[in-house]
Parts: C-alpha cells; sequence; structure tokens
C-alpha cells in the first residue's frame, strides 16, 4: 500500500486520481490493473485526495480503500484546447 504522484504542483486545478489494484498474470509477474478514476477540479490537492477516496471507498462499498485498491496515483490533468 502506498501513494505515489506525478510531480502535483499545490495550484492545481485538474487532476485524477488513480486506484490500482496489482494482479499476477499466468507466468506470476505482477501488472497494475487500473480499477478506478476519478477526476477532480480543485486549489487543495489533498483534499482533492481525500475526497477522491471517500468516492472510491463508497462505490467500492469498503471502510478502506486499502481493502479494495493496493495503490494510487496522483495525476495532472492537462486541459484541451
Amino acid at each position: 500500500m502506498h501513494r505515489s504522484t506525478t510531480s502535483v504542483a499545490q495550484s492545481v486545478e485538474n487532476i485524477e486520481i488513480v486506484f490500482y489494484k496489482q494482479i499476477l498474470d499466468h507466468r506470476g509477474f505482477p501488472h497494475r490493473c487500473e480499477l478506478m478514476r476519478i477526476p477532480k477540479k480543485a486549489a487543495n490537492v489533498d483534499g482533492a485526495i481525500a475526497d477522491a477516496i471517500l468516492e472510491f471507498e463508497t462505490s467500492q462499498q469498503v471502510n478502506d480503500w486499502s481493502i479494495a485498491a493496493d495503490c494510487y496515483d496522483v495525476q495532472q490533468r492537462c486541459a484541451v484546447y
């Protein structure tokens, strides 16, 4: 269980929190399988992460996100013009 970030500044407005589960393939090699991607708009990254965790826990019907996922990434979303 770990949290990794992809160079996220504190003033980020558009981020995505992506939850993963590690699964083993037929040869026993681990792979990260994306479970859920939650887009958030927020000035406070920590608050956005907390909101995304609550949303993930609710959708998975668990009391703690780490029951359903092994890790999550915080990614900055680029604006498309």
